[in-house]
């Protein structure tokens, strides 16, 4: 009797504890729901096809269409756009079309048309698309259902998508599909003219630049004497790639685009094949220097013709560039004449990172003072930031201090300028791009209190800010994902809002967003890398500061217990590996570069094998997290004490190679006059590759930020100690 009593109070409690769970749960869904309003509906939705019941969705679905905001209402219409019988599917398709008409509209309901095989529905909700600006997606999707239809404006619209843009994998894939293999020949509708022009297209876009120039003859015939197709920017651009690099009569061809610059063309309204012309020649004539002055001109002209920001831009930086041939000197006089015309300083910083490496490489160090002042207030922060370290690196390499209260009065001149440089570069916002700041920290003797007020105000919670500037329906409707736990759907959707704009999300959203990918991460870590690449790629755009939160989502510690392991076994700091793991693979343990280097660590085979070999791992699994950052930590520790215990050192010969990286050192001591050991700061500034220079910055910067954030360090600190 008693067991009985006992049986049925367990059971009771089994009860009335699965009972209380429903309850939560109901009372949860129920918060969510009056939450969400109507929009609740959509989400509701997509629970019910989950539970594989389509018709309860459909209701769901057709109540938020009614009801709910923007974008669950545009989801749960193109949701029953994909359920029912063709007759129905069409309908929800076409209504979008109706509804919404925009090309987000088009593009969806014409991936449906096409795969109804309702070809005559996709042309009519397409006929009033540009070609020359429309999705390239879209414009191919239209012109393949014109052949299927028969419909004589197909000609037209390949000579206009083919001529008018720049050649895309839509194009190509066309190309192959519905021209080309048809016997290398011209197929009904397409003249032999428009062949040869489609053809040449794409053969540049192949890089066979060879076979292009060899064409060179009839294109101009066809476009520039015929006129049988007319000649556009693009095919000018085309041309002139053929010209660049299938050709060594560089001084004829330019000739040969200073002529089409002056010719007039009654057909086009806007000055691009004149503009392009000039870009061409000024390229053509840059090939030989004795024509330097002459390519000058010709991208000044270029800019005085160009038609919008970015046409300028363009034709600048081949002039800066151009003067950069010349001499470190004339590209800062070029920069002195034309800073403040440009329009996105950000177009310009590959320009500035090889005018740094020629400064070096020049031993002309003085000029980082110059250039500073000549930037100061018109270059974006990042560069600025380098800049004012570097001038003042170089001052105090001079000097010997940050600051004097003491000698004459020029060398307190010099004092005031190292000092205020470091502070500027220390001080100004510049993002996630962190590597010059705690530089600049680091000589200023900046404390961790100093770093925190510096970054979050003294505020110990530093949370994100709302952006102004984002779509609120939006954030909302991608949060909403997280809320009613979809996780699978917030990447893609995160994607597709993004093409469509830029600034759908604000940094806040971004955070929210990536905290939740990154809370539900499995051993696989998808929402992990999802969850980095959307704060990333948000930060990289915002020009304001973050909060902790932010920095916490921007710099993960993923496998945190295999890297714990792996550092205490091989004496590496848990913050180095982590910085090091999320510069080489952003914690993608599936990741394998073009280059073959595979997993967390990035480990190419053969190196993987030998380090295994070592530690006695018989066929070691690169893509497995644990095997490959105990192998890659190992890996590590190695190379710091075969280059004697230098950790920056060891960076470098992680990504470039050991041989290298000693012969590097070597020419540093020239190039910086130095006999002796070399700074680390600037001799990561020398070295000939970008790719390893900026990997260098990103690890440095990364493990200081973990140190900061996650092991109570002051990055000063960790920064002096790695360089």
């Amino acid at each position: 009797m008693k067991i009985r009593c006992i049986k049925k109070r367990v059971i009771f409690s089994v009860l009335s504890l699965l009972l209380f769970s429903a309850s939560c749960s109901q009372n949860s869904a129920s918060k969510l729901d009056a939450q969400y309003g109507p929009d609740a509906f959509y989400y509701d939705g997509l629970t019910a096809l989950k539970a594989n019941n389509p018709e309860k969705a459909k209701k769901l679905f057709l109540r938020c269409m009614e009801k709910g905001s923007y974008y669950p209402a545009r989801r749960s219409m193109e949701k029953l756009a994909k359920m029912g019988n063709i007759q129905e599917r069409n309908k929800y398709a076409s209504e979008i079309v109706r509804k919404y008409n925009d090309e987000e509209a088009r593009i969806f309901a014409a991936k449906e048309f096409s795969s109804n095989e309702e070809y005559a529905l996709l042309i009519s909700c397409t006929d009033d698309i540009d070609l020359k600006e429309a999705d390239n997606s879209l414009c191919k999707m239209r012109i393949e259902a014109l052949i299927k239809k028969n419909d004589t404006r197909y000609t037209a619209s390949v000579t206009e998508w083919f001529t008018s843009r720049k050649i895309s994998s839509e194009h190509y894939t066309f190309w192959n599909q519905n021209i080309f293999a048809l016997d290398d020949c011209a197929p009904d509708g397409i003249t032999d003219d428009l062949y040869k022009i489609l053809k040449f297209r794409i053969y540049v876009y192949r890089g066979d630049y060879t076979s292009a120039f060899l064409m060179m003859e009839d294109i101009q015939d066809i476009t520039l004497n015929r006129h049988t197709v007319y000649i556009t920017y693009q095919l000018i651009a085309d041309m002139g790639r053929a010209c660049l690099n299938g050709s060594r009569q560089d001084v004829k061809n330019a000739g040969f685009f200073e002529e089409l610059s002056e010719r007039e063309y009654p057909y086009i309204q806007d000055n691009s094949i004149q503009y392009y012309s000039l870009i061409y020649a000024g390229l053509l004539y840059n090939k030989n220097d004795t024509y330097r002055t002459r390519a000058l001109n010709r991208f000044e002209s270029a800019m005085n013709c160009s038609q919008t920001n970015e046409e300028y831009d363009m034709a600048l930086w081949y002039y800066l560039n151009s003067c950069l041939k010349a001499s470190p000197e004339k590209a800062i006089g070029g920069l002195e004449k034309f800073i403040s015309t440009w329009h996105d300083p950000l177009y310009f910083s590959d320009f500035f990172d090889s005018l740094s490496v020629l400064i070096f490489s020049g031993g002309r160090l003085e000029l980082f003072r110059k250039l500073y002042t000549v930037c100061d207030g018109h270059a974006d922060n990042c560069t600025l930031a380098k800049f004012a370290y570097l001038a003042a690196r170089v001052a105090q390499k001079k000097s010997g201090s940050v600051s004097s209260n003491e000698g004459d009065a020029e060398s307190g001149d010099q004092s005031d300028f190292i000092f205020e440089a470091f502070k500027k570069a220390a001080e100004l916002e510049t993002g996630a791009n962190v590597y010059y700041k705690f530089l600049a920290a680091q000589q200023l003797g900046y404390t961790k209190e100093d770093i925190d007020n510096l970054f979050f105000g003294g505020e110990s919670a530093g949370e994100p800010s709302i952006d102004n500037e984002s779509d609120r329906d939006a954030e909302r409707f991608l949060e909403g994902y997280a809320a009613f736990g979809f996780p699978e759907l917030i990447y893609d959707e995160w994607k597709a809002l993004y093409s469509k704009d830029k600034k759908i999300i604000g940094i806040k959203c971004a955070t929210t967003l990536a905290g939740f990918l990154g809370n539900v991460a499995d051993s696989t870590n998808d929402y992990g890398v999802q969850s980095l690449r959307i704060i990333a790629r948000t930060a990289s755009e915002h020009r304001a500061g973050f909060g902790r939160e932010t920095y916490k989502a921007l710099f993960p510690r993923f496998f945190l217990a295999p890297v714990k392991s792996a550092s205490e076994e091989f004496s590496v700091a848990e913050y180095v590996m982590l910085g090091l793991i999320r510069t080489e693979s952003f914690f993608d343990c599936k990741i394998t570069s073009h280059a073959g280097a595979i997993g967390l660590s990035q480990l190419m085979e053969a190196t993987g094998k030998d380090v295994a070999k070592k530690l006695k791992i018989d066929e070691p699994d690169l893509k497995d997290a644990s095997t490959n950052i105990r192998l890659g930590t190992c890996y590590f520790s190695d190379l710091t004490r075969r280059l004697d215990g230098s950790q920056i050192l060891a960076l470098f010969a992680y990504n470039a190679g050991i041989t290298r990286v000693r012969r590097w050192v070597q020419s540093s001591r020239i190039e910086l006059d130095i006999q002796k050991k070399v700074p680390s700061d600037l001799f990561l500034e020398t070295i000939p590759y970008e790719e390893t220079r900026d990997y260098g910055r990103r690890v440095i910067s990364s493990a200081a930020v973990y140190g900061w954030l996650y092991y109570d360090q002051n990055p000063c600190d960790i920064v002096n100690t790695m360089m």
